[in-house]
């Protein structure tokens, strides 16, 4: 009842009416459906994100800002670039105000809480989204809060799209090898933490019509696809010991989300082919 009082009035589903006369016969699919990854809202930039964190986009964004004048622009690409900066500006406030009501919801519930070892634990959670995304993640649980608020922003709150055009296991792997290098993770905990983000993407859903969901059981779950694997620059091998850990982290919780893509190349590990059949199986 709800998707047929939307039919018309949402933004989907306009787009019929810009099509030419001709075409609009073949628009709607009949027992069949295409299905169409996000790719057109882009992806975060993580490698960039971790490095300098939201304020320093912020910084970047501002110093833009000021100079804009300087560059010989029309009045209006001043004005539209001057608009777009300001509400760039906003927008990373907003997400870094996001994080913190997170931090703070945290420390609520550690001061009534009667368990030793939960209090602790919603006491780091405070302290990590106090620091996260506003600075760069200086350990594993760091990054993977991070890259759960940016995805959470830009995936399901400002526009719900499938996949995540990111590949996990070489934008995480890093901080997992700095914390391990150092003592300060197993790599059971760095599982743990794995799992823990893949429970979280499992609780966000989507209003989908009757057609889209007839095909998955029960709930439907926000479709969300990690990408493992590949290859480098150089066009070595990309595997990591963190494409195994989400992998196994998978296997272990058993759940939809996230669907898992691994990139197929000529020079991928057998135990790689042999651990991803295993997770279908």
């Amino acid at each position: 009842q709800i998707h047929k009082y939307w039919q018309g009035k949402s933004v989907q589903g306009m787009e019929y009416n810009l099509l030419p006369k001709d075409v609009k016969p073949y628009w709607p699919y009949k027992g069949h459906f295409m299905w169409l990854h996000g790719a057109e809202s882009g992806s975060a930039n993580f490698e960039k994100l971790f490095e300098v964190g939201l304020k320093g986009i912020i910084k970047e964004t501002a110093n833009r800002l000021e100079t804009l004048h300087v560059n010989g622009i029309s009045a209006r690409e001043y004005l539209e670039q001057k608009n777009f900066l300001e509400a760039a500006i906003i927008s990373l406030q907003a997400a870094i105000n996001f994080a913190k009501r997170y931090a703070q919801k945290a420390r609520e519930l550690a001061q009534t809480e009667s368990s030793f070892e939960r209090r602790q634990e919603l006491q780091k959670t405070a302290e990590i989204c106090d620091w996260v995304p506003e600075n760069p993640p200086r350990g594993l649980y760091e990054a993977l809060q991070f890259f759960c608020f940016i995805t959470l922003i830009s995936r399901e709150i400002e526009l719900q799209n499938n996949g995540l055009g990111v590949r996990f296991d070489q934008i995480i792997y890093p901080f997992y090898k700095m914390d391990k290098d150092a003592g300060r993770i197993s790599r059971e905990e760095a599982q743990e933490l794995v799992e823990f983000l893949w429970v979280k993407m499992n609780e966000s859903g989507q209003l989908r019509p009757p057609l889209a969901g007839s095909f998955q059981a029960g709930g439907i779950p926000a479709a969300q696809t990690i990408t493992l694997g590949g290859v480098t620059r150089e066009g070595d091998d990309a595997t990591n010991e963190m494409t195994y850990i989400a992998l196994d982290a998978s296997k272990n919780i058993r759940m939809q989300v996230p669907m898992v893509a691994i990139r197929y190349h000529t020079k991928i590990p057998k135990e790689l082919v042999y651990s991803a059949i295993d997770l279908l199986r």
